[in-house]
């Protein structure tokens, strides 16, 4: 089972889940679309950062609801969206 599941027509490939993942597990493949590493399911820690970061909806984890992703990074005081574009690079 992949780690994260991308509906390809909502996602914009604007990569935010890619510089986000805490894991570094996501990358993009040839034509721009989030994809994980093949052993992305063993070290995923299914934080959920990656969805609640994508502005469009386009990301899913299989066994977390979006609304569980966001209420774990509101509850943990995770913020890497504002610090990224904060210390870019």
């Amino acid at each position: 089972m992949p780690a994260i599941i991308v509906d390809k027509e909502k996602c914009k490939k604007d990569k935010l889940c890619v510089m986000e993942c805490p894991m570094k597990i996501i990358s993009v493949d040839d034509n721009g679309i989030p994809q994980t590493l093949n052993t992305a399911g063993s070290i995923c820690i299914e934080c959920g950062h990656c969805v609640a970061i994508c502005p469009h909806g386009a990301l899913s984890l299989p066994k977390l609801k979006a609304e569980e992703c966001l209420f774990y990074m509101v509850c943990n005081g995770i913020s890497f969206l504002e610090e990224s574009f904060a210390n870019p690079g």
